[in-house]
This record gives C-alpha cells, structure tokens and sequence, in this order.
C-alpha cells in the first residue's frame, strides 16, 4: 500500500478508514466512465494502524501525471478541521475486445481474416494503439512480420502503398479555393493519408499528404 499523511491526528473522532476507501472508489468509479469496455475499480484500503481525525469532507484527487489506467494511485485529502491527506493504490480494469494475429504473418502481407482473431481482455494490460475491431485490420499490409498471438497495434500495418520512392508523382497545392498542380519524385513510399517527402524539380524538398496513387496533396 501507497500512502502519505500529513498534518494533525488529534481529533476527537477518528476516521473511518473504509469510508477513505469508499470515497476513492467511487471517484474512480465516476471519471472512468467513458472508457471504452467493462471497467471494474479495486481500491487497497488504508493501513488499519492509521489514526486520523474525521473529515467531514473528504476529497478525491488525481496526483499530477497519473492515469487512470491499470495500476496507478489516487490522493485523497480532508482540509479541516485538521489537515491530512494520502494516497491509496487503485487498480483499474478494462475489459474489452483487441485484435491478436491467430498464426505468424509475413511482412508486406495484407491481412486477411484467418489472419487474426478478435478475443476478450484487459485492455489495461496492453500496449496502447491496439486494435479493438478486426475490421480495422482487414485489408491493411503489415509493416514488420508479426508472430502468431501477437496482439496488434495500429503502427504494424499500414494501407497499400499508392506512391513508391522515386516516382514521378501530381502535386497538389490548394489554397483559398485555388488548384495549382506540379510534378515531383517521391523520397520515400507511402499509403493514402500518409506523408512523404517530396522532391520538386528545381531541388526543393516539401512535405505532403498521399491523397491518391500517384498524387501528393501539399498545403
């Protein structure tokens, strides 16, 4: 257990340690309701040896940098009529759909159905960017080779590659409703809605957005 106290003990009443608890519970509780899943909240209790006065009003916080998220710890502090505060361990849970690949996929492969299954987890429990609907896979190409049961990310796949390093491509300059067009050679490959570096014939390098096979959208 994580805690810190401060300030005078010497109260009357004592306070009611569960009550502590209860309180970070349902502060948790309530600012993760909109995440995505079954959200379930474990909170550890304070040190029965802990003699506090009681607080009338007992405040939940979030320390500066903390996430509600997995394992992670949330304050909670009393302002009167003495002053203490400490900080519980809390456990958060997120059960939900992530896409895992069901056997090995080679890289530059797209990805088809029997390449994935879409299973049940703590989502706490996973790198963030995974995959939560097999359709956001489908249809993409993988960017490194993944091994089978491996739970995948969005920065593993990446659509078909439309433009290829050293095409010559369209470029797109639109501004306040105007369309000039020009010509380049692509530096590098890459997917509609993806940047690339761009090449321009007077040696100018620019930076734009696939918008097509063959075109970069530059703004």
């Amino acid at each position: 257990m994580l805690f810190a106290l401060s300030g005078s003990a010497s109260g009357a009443q004592p306070q009611d340690l569960d009550a502590v608890r209860r309180s970070v519970h349902r502060f948790v509780t309530e600012e993760t309701r909109q995440l995505p899943g079954m959200v379930s909240v474990e909170v550890q209790p304070p040190d029965k040896r802990l003699r506090l006065s009681a607080c009338a009003d007992l405040q939940p916080y979030l320390p500066p940098g903390i996430r509600l998220w997995g394992r992670t710890s949330v304050g909670v502090r009393c302002t009167g009529p003495d002053t203490w505060s400490m900080t519980l361990a809390v456990v958060v849970k997120v059960q939900g759909q992530a896409v895992f690949t069901a056997r090995p996929v080679a890289r530059g492969q797209r990805i088809q159905e029997a390449d994935i299954a879409v299973r049940s987890v703590d989502l706490t429990q996973l790198p963030a960017g995974v995959l939560t609907e097999g359709g956001q896979a489908l249809g993409q190409v993988t960017g490194v080779a993944l091994a089978a049961g491996l739970a995948v990310r969005a920065d593993m796949l990446h659509g078909e590659r439309v433009v290829q390093p050293g095409q010559t491509v369209r470029l797109v300059y639109r501004a306040d409703g105007l369309q000039v067009t020009g010509e380049g050679k692509a530096m590098g490959a890459g997917a509609v809605g993806e940047e690339i570096s761009v090449r321009t014939a007077n040696g100018r390098v620019i930076r734009g957005k696939v918008s097509a096979a063959g075109e970069v959208e530059v703004r």
